[in-house]
C-alpha cells in the first residue's frame, strides 16, 4: 500500500478519481492495480498528440507554442503535478477536451477545477497570478462509428470557452487539496485496518 505524496505526486487525475469511486482511486493510488484506460481516454489522449504533432489536424483549434507544459509544485509536503495541454509563456493555456453526448457548458468550464489547479500551478512555479492569464476550455466533440471505434464529429462545432480565475479561487483549492489529502490518508488507515483486522 502507497500513499506517499513526494514519490507519486498528485494530479488531477488522482483528484479526480477521488471525488467519482474512492475505493476505485484505492486500488489504483494505494495498490498500484493499473485499470486499464477507457476508450474514450485514449482517444482523447490520441487527439492531443495529434494536435501537437499536425497543424493541419483540427485547424480551426488553436495552439499555442508549448505542448504538454510540466508544471511541479508542492504545497507543504504534498508534492502537485500538472500538465498544460497547450501553453503560451506568461500569457495563456488553453485545455482541451473531448465529449460525447454530453456537452460542455459555460457554466461547467467556470466551476472545472482542473483549471483551478493549474492555475494554482502556475502561480506557485511562475508566480504568474490567474487574473493575468488567458484561459480557454476547447471541446471537441466525437461520436462512435459503426465498429465502435471512435472518431471526431465533424456533424458538431467545436466549442471554445474562455473562463477566469482569481487569486481567491486558488486559494480555496489549495485549502481543498490539504483537506483532500488528510481525507484520503485517513481512508488509506481504515482501509489497511479492515484488511489487517
Amino acid at each position: 500500500m502507497n500513499l506517499n505524496f513526494k514519490d507519486r505526486p498528485l494530479s488531477w487525475s488522482a483528484i479526480s478519481s477521488w471525488e467519482y469511486d474512492k475505493e476505485q482511486w484505492a486500488r489504483n493510488y494505494l495498490d498500484n492495480i493499473k485499470e486499464p484506460a477507457t476508450p474514450a481516454m485514449l482517444f482523447g489522449k490520441a487527439v492531443g498528440e495529434e494536435l501537437a504533432r499536425n497543424p493541419k489536424f483540427l485547424p480551426s483549434v488553436p495552439r499555442y507554442s508549448v505542448f504538454e507544459h510540466n508544471l511541479e509544485a508542492n504545497i507543504g509536503n504534498i508534492n502537485l503535478i500538472g500538465f498544460l495541454d497547450t501553453y503560451e509563456p506568461n500569457k495563456a493555456f488553453r485545455e482541451y477536451k473531448t465529449h460525447g453526448t454530453t456537452p460542455w457548458t459555460q457554466d461547467r468550464v467556470n466551476s472545472h477545477e482542473q483549471i483551478d489547479m493549474y492555475c494554482l500551478l502556475l502561480y506557485l512555479t511562475e508566480k504568474i497570478k490567474p487574473s493575468d492569464i488567458s484561459i480557454h476550455l476547447d471541446a471537441i466533440p466525437v461520436r462512435q462509428k459503426n465498429d465502435f471505434a471512435l472518431e471526431v464529429n465533424n456533424d458538431m462545432p467545436i466549442l471554445t470557452f474562455e473562463t477566469k480565475r482569481t487569486m481567491r479561487d486558488i486559494l480555496i483549492f489549495a485549502n481543498k487539496i490539504k483537506s483532500t489529502v488528510v481525507a484520503m490518508k485517513a481512508f488509506a488507515k481504515a482501509r489497511e485496518n479492515r484488511y489487517l483486522g
